[in-house]
């Protein structure tokens, strides 16, 4: 959200636990740890409404403070997978010849390849539901490589026992 003047702030629903830049700083920081925010934090006559704030002439571009959500700033991106779904694919494709696994672990590299981009843009939510998406499609690639394993054993068994009995 943002940028924000100073009056702005006034009208923003932020607390001192907000992640908040501006202008020279390196990095974000908590609203309460900035002194100039102090007086907007405690003040308890302040608006919590979202109406707009009053508009004020003249350049204010150095008081300008970017609000972000602190969910999106605090927490990491969830895990990717894609090493694991590049494993299961090439494995997939090398040992079992399962077509359905191959196609389920290309599906699971497309989906762990978005985890890191939709977390880096915020859509922490769509990143966990493409990292969750990726996790499963992994271990149903893998599931069915051993099943189709296991399977096209018994049967290589089977015909061989059969071949030395007739």
């Amino acid at each position: 959200m943002g940028p924000y003047s100073l009056d702005g702030l006034h009208y923003a629903p932020i607390t001192p636990d907000t992640m908040v830049w501006k202008t020279g700083m390196s990095d974000w920081v908590k609203a309460g740890t900035l002194p100039e925010l102090q007086s907007l934090l405690t003040d308890k006559s302040r608006s919590d409404s979202l109406e707009e704030p009053p508009q004020k002439s003249g350049d204010i571009s150095q008081q300008n403070i970017h609000i972000t959500n602190t969910f999106q700033t605090h927490y990491p991106a969830p895990p990717n997978h894609l090493t694991e779904a590049i494993i299961v694919t090439i494995i997939s494709a090398l040992c079992c010849c399962s077509p359905v696994s191959v196609v389920l672990g290309i599906i699971a590299i497309v989906s762990a390849n978005k985890v890191d981009t939709l977390a880096s843009q915020g859509y922490r939510e769509q990143a966990t539901a493409e990292s969750n998406k990726a996790q499963k499609m992994i271990y149903w690639a893998a599931g069915i490589s051993i099943i189709w394993w296991i399977v096209t054993f018994i049967i290589n068994l089977t015909t061989s026992i059969f071949s030395n009995l007739l």
